[in-house]
């Protein structure tokens, strides 16, 4: 295992509470200059989710969010800088001291920055470091152009850069850049998601045309990887995929869909940064093309779009493929070009919202993503914009997930608040929630259960049982067991070791 060490300046390590750190994503940067505040097409948009619809505002910025999209607020919300993989700029127009020359010595980015944007759709992830207030990690992956004959280009290097927003009065100020972490061949879709200590950060950077997924952990400390983890599920070997890769909001599965390879679903243990029960679901779409998922706040609902189609999932049952339900598509509108479905990003307020696969100056949206089939609520170009975005959305992790209470990783002093809490579900054990109970009881089951869950009788009597397919969690009806003690067993279905608990009903 590699560490990096990358903030030599500060010497101590400055655990600080995370209440505040739901606020990293409340406000989003989208557009592209010239600036030109009166004829509603170019310049800057701010979208502000201070309230349950977005505030919509025309600004001035000088970097062109087309492709590339990184961006954080503080920790009131309140935005601080963003990169296009070109360049690094202080909130709307200022640009960064040392923020220039990301991604470099390459051919193809001197074209691409040389007309202010940078070809990757989901090659940026901007992080608060944990433990250093003020401090802040981009993560970037870089293309390459191999001059040989015929010209190869690939992704093939990934960057940390450190932006220190302390300096300068608070201008900011970028310390190290591009500092190396692996080289290797990558895909377009990098992604991150919260320890489970609710502290530190995994980072997620998938290997093109392999099963091979490359995790990093984002520590006080430093960077620590990469991991390698082989899931059994093989990317495509396409260059361009223009697919999305996500994480549950808690933390518990990651997916990645695109036209060539369909959809992914993998479980993800937060604590010990592994996959497991992998699943592969045929790309859903008649066309191909872009593609982009999200998943519901609630976890049950995923939305994978193909260039004209927005197709849901549920995540709890059995078999998922068989849940697919056509929940939108597309309805021929332009402005001035087709305006059809791409990247997705679940929002601050709890709704989905979706670029265009054209520079638009709309937003899609799924205002009711928790809820099934036509009721989710799907709009299209609902959110008018005052200028045009240019296909993309900011890169966001969940940053209203945090620790795994009652973890062998629960160790870094975070409590989540009340409410935000997620569930631990150990894989070599069951646990009962609500135990002793009267009425009811929930059992929290390992990751994959199928099976059977039984409730026995001290005497080894079953007395009833309840079938198990994929559910994290199950509710037991104690209201007509007498008060005594019970053994509640899960039998999973393929034969290995039962495992159980005890359970008292009290009254």
């Amino acid at each position: 295992m590699l560490l990096r060490q990358l903030l030599p300046l500060i010497i101590a390590t400055l655990i600080t509470p995370l209440a505040a750190q739901d606020k990293y994503d409340q406000t989003w940067v989208l557009g592209y200059p010239p600036n030109r505040p009166n004829n509603n097409q170019n310049g800057g948009v701010l979208l502000n989710f201070i309230n349950e619809d977005p505030d919509t505002v025309y600004i001035d910025i000088i970097l062109k969010l087309i492709a590339g999209n990184g961006q954080i607020c503080d920790e009131k919300g309140e935005p601080i800088f963003y990169t296009n993989n070109c360049q690094v700029a202080r909130f709307p127009t200022m640009p960064m001291e040392n923020g220039d020359g990301l991604n470099p010595d390459d051919q193809l980015r001197d074209f691409w920055c040389g007309h202010n944007y940078y070809n990757m759709h989901q090659g940026i992830v901007t992080l608060p470091w944990p433990g250093h207030p003020g401090q802040y990690g981009i993560f970037h992956l870089a293309w390459k152009r191999y001059q040989v004959f015929p010209t190869i280009d690939r992704i093939d290097k990934f960057y940390f850069t450190h932006v220190d927003m302390a300096a300068n009065n608070g201008a900011g100020l970028v310390r190290e850049k591009n500092q190396l972490l692996l080289l290797d061949t990558f895909a377009d879709n990098l992604t991150a998601v919260r320890h489970g200590n609710g502290r530190d950060w995994w980072l997620i950077a998938p290997s093109r045309g392999t099963d091979t997924l490359f995790l990093f952990l984002f520590q006080p400390d430093g960077i620590h990887g990469p991991l390698i983890r082989q899931t059994g599920l093989r990317r495509s070997n396409q260059l361009h995929t223009f697919g999305q890769a996500v994480f549950s909001p808690d933390g518990t599965r990651y997916v990645y869909a695109d036209t060539y390879t369909g959809v992914h679903i993998l479980e993800f243990d937060r604590c010990r940064g592994t996959f497991s029960c992998p699943m592969q679901l045929p790309y859903p779409g008649k066309d191909e093309g872009p593609c982009g998922a999200a998943i519901s706040a609630g976890g049950q609902y995923l939305y994978v779009s193909t260039p004209t189609q927005l197709y849901q999932y549920d995540l709890r049952v059995k078999d998922i493929e068989s849940s697919k339900t056509l929940t939108g598509e597309y309805d021929g509108f332009q402005d001035p070009f087709p305006s059809g479905f791409y990247q997705q990003m679940l929002a601050p307020n709890g709704k989905i919202y979706m670029t265009a696969t054209n520079g638009q100056r709309f937003l899609h949206v799924i205002h009711q993503p928790d809820s099934a089939g036509a009721t989710c609520d799907f709009r299209q170009h609902d959110l008018a914009l005052p200028s045009y975005n240019g296909s993309t959305l900011p890169n966001f992790p969940h940053f209203r997930l945090y620790d795994l209470p009652y973890s062998p990783c629960d160790t870094a002093g975070v409590d989540a608040p009340k409410g935000l809490e997620v569930l631990w579900r150990p894989d070599n054990k069951i646990r009962l929630l609500g135990n002793p109970g009267s009425e009811r009881v929930f059992v929290l089951l390992p990751p994959c259960a199928r099976g059977e869950i039984r409730v026995y009788s001290l005497a080894g009597v079953l007395l009833t049982k309840y079938p198990v397919s994929c559910e994290k969690t199950v509710e037991l009806d104690c209201s007509l067991l007498p008060a005594a003690a019970y053994i509640v067993t899960y039998a999973p279905s393929d034969g290995s070791k039962p495992l159980s608990a005890k359970l008292v009903v009290a009254r």
